[in-house]
């Protein structure tokens, strides 16, 4: 009957080939007695190696639904004056029955609960794409309200009048930008 392996002396037998009559130690902590390792040397608990260092967790990204894609594109469309883009291919048949039921698909868009709060966010990505960009001299060339000071009584009742005329000009400026808002998407909702 053949005998077992003794994997013990086959190791030290390989060392001392390879190193010498005398084999270095191992630098790794030796594995307690009754305790299997792998051929990597990892401890084997309930018959699977133990991991050497822990897995990060899986991050998943989950997909928004096709209808809420779909919604985002008609939007996109709308903000950025392009044709309506087609219910797209992976959408369910009841989704598609859905959208063609409308007469246009920017109606269907607009009987949605997200259209507000998408065509605000696109309006806004837009408005910061196609806002002027300052370059770092200007920026750097305008005074802080923190900095400036004014050196007699004069300069600043002139100073704190000035700032106020400009909080009064951008509350006008905004409440313009809203009107127009208002008159673009009354023109755009009689348009289509």
């Amino acid at each position: 009957m053949a005998q077992r392996m003794n994997w013990r002396k086959a190791t030290m037998d390989r060392k001392m080939r390879e190193q010498g009559s005398t084999p270095l130690e191992d630098l790794l902590p030796r594995a307690p007695d009754g305790v299997r390792l792998s051929p990597k040397g990892n401890a084997i608990l309930k018959g699977k190696a133990a991991p050497t260092r822990k897995k990060k967790p899986s991050q998943t990204k989950t997909r928004r639904p096709a209808r809420i894609r779909y919604l985002e594109a008609v939007v996109m469309a709308l903000v950025r004056g392009q044709p309506q883009p087609k219910p797209f291919k992976k959408m369910s048949g009841a989704e598609r029955k859905d959208i063609e039921s409308y007469p246009s698909r920017l109606d269907w868009a607009r009987q949605q609960p997200e259209f507000a709060a998408i065509e605000q966010r696109e309006r806004a990505r837009l408005a910061a794409k196609t806002a002027p960009k300052t370059n770092g001299q200007a920026k750097a060339a305008a005074p802080a309200k923190a900095n400036v000071k004014a050196s007699d009584p004069e300069s600043a009742k002139r100073i704190s009048f000035l700032r106020s005329e400009i909080a009064a000009a951008q509350q006008f400026i905004k409440a313009a930008e809203k009107e127009i808002a208002k008159l673009l998407a009354k023109s755009v909702k009689d348009g289509s």
